[in-house]
């Protein structure tokens, strides 16, 4: 039974926290006055709700920013995944090793042979290309740049 009680007192203290967590970063990302006051207010509304006299548990400031928490949190989870999806459908297309054959032509003037663009390419650009297809590159725009 023992075990049972720390347990709930662990995810009540750390739902807590991050209740108090989330109202510190919605408070310092607050951008006018308008909107500390909507932020006020709504933490306000659960302390009234919660922490009223009647409510006479021990744990009730904590169940405050519980409640809070779970509410808010899931406004939060909703616009962070509107904002990944749209930076997954920003960098969603792939580079490829054209996109970087100035970058390859520098390196053979400063004379890396096409091995070591294969390897730079390969760690800087995160693309892997063949020492043949550089060599094929190379030939092609020999007299550019």
């Amino acid at each position: 039974m023992e075990d049972n009680i720390s347990k709930k007192n662990l995810w009540q203290f750390k739902t807590a926290k991050a209740g108090v967590n989330l109202l510190n970063l919605q408070v310092k990302n607050a951008n006018s006055y308008n909107e500390l006051l909507e932020i006020l207010n709504n933490i306000s509304n659960y302390f009234i709700k919660i922490g009223n006299e009647k409510n006479i548990r021990v744990n009730k400031n904590l169940t405050v920013f519980i409640e809070f928490f779970k509410a808010e949190a899931g406004k939060k989870r909703d616009m962070e995944t509107v904002i990944n999806k749209a930076k997954s459908k920003r960098l969603s297309f792939k580079k490829s090793y054209k996109d970087y054959i100035e970058d390859y032509l520098i390196l053979s003037k400063r004379g890396y042979s096409s091995r070591e663009i294969s390897a730079y390419s390969e760690k800087h650009f995160k693309i892997k290309v063949s020492k043949t297809t550089i060599n094929k590159v190379l030939k092609e725009h020999k007299g550019e740049n």
